[in-house]
């Protein structure tokens, strides 16, 4: 199965600075999460990862009942503790937001069982 790579606006900020050479790496890497992307290091939660480039890091996590991947930040070594922060705090919005959606689905799917029972 092949997953689908959605970009953060702060992961975008930080590629448009890359220079050509660093941007093509990028670009190779997002090809593999394509196909693999349970191939980085696994951080505090098994779809929360980061995978080294070029003596940087991409952190990005996985939303897999979606077959998505999420790009994001991009920094070195000293901005670590940071963006690992960041990336989990996203990654907390991004399973409330779907918790959010599982349960206005089912509501809906009630609602809509409740209205054709009315018309029959």
């Amino acid at each position: 199965m092949k997953y689908k790579i959605f970009a953060t606006k702060m992961f975008e900020k930080e590629f448009n600075k890359l220079n050509n050479y660093e941007k093509k790496r990028v670009q190779i890497i997002k090809e593999q999460l394509k196909i693999k992307p349970f191939s980085g290091k696994p951080l505090s939660h098994t779809c929360i990862r980061e995978k080294k480039v070029l003596g940087k890091r991409l952190y990005y996590f996985i939303v897999e009942e979606r077959l998505v991947v999420v790009l994001a930040c991009y920094g070195d070594k000293k901005t670590q503790k940071i963006d690992i922060a960041k990336i989990k705090r996203l990654f907390e919005q991004q399973r409330f937001i779907s918790i959010l959606l599982f349960f206005r689905t089912l509501y809906l799917q009630h609602f809509f069982l409740i209205v054709q029972s009315n018309r029959l």
